[in-house]
């Protein structure tokens, strides 16, 4: 179901910003450069920067991504670097897992209200909500009989 895997894909999100969190050092940099993904259609143009610590020049790897150009080059900003470099930086802002956390509990409430209502729309289809069995009387009953059919 494509709740299910979209509250997946909400909740990676959230791990990411809580581990920044968890283990992300704050750190002082500038934009160094900017770089703005080529328009394709109605699709979304993210921006990637370039930053550098303040303290030492050294560049930030991994580099930090937006959903809009947020930043101009010289900009100075702190951000929560991942030590061991799995996870993109952000500023302590854009890490914040309540608004993830949020939609993954509400997307994967959607999907197990969906999957409750196919499990109960297929129970009212074998049920059929109609009289208990027997009750058409055997000329109802597609066996036969009825006048002039096999008798059970």
């Amino acid at each position: 179901m494509a709740a299910s895997a979209a509250a997946g894909y909400v909740a990676g999100l959230a791990r990411e910003d809580l581990t920044l969190r968890q283990r992300g050092e704050q750190v002082a940099v500038t934009v160094v450069a900017e770089r703005l993904d080529p328009a394709e259609g109605r699709k979304g143009r993210h921006s990637h920067y370039t930053l550098e610590r303040a303290e030492d020049g050294s560049t930030v790897p991994g580099g930090m991504e937006t959903t809009s150009d947020l930043y101009d080059v010289g900009r100075r900003l702190t951000v929560l670097v991942d030590p061991e470099g799995e996870v993109r930086p952000r500023t302590p802002g854009q890490a914040d897992p309540a608004a993830e956390l949020t939609g993954a509990a509400g997307l994967m409430l959607v999907a197990v209200a969906g999957v409750g209502w196919v499990a109960w729309r297929g129970r009212r289809r074998v049920g059929g909500g109609a009289s208990a069995p027997g009750a058409a009387g055997a000329a109802g009953h597609p066996r036969g009989g009825g006048a002039g059919g096999p008798a059970a």
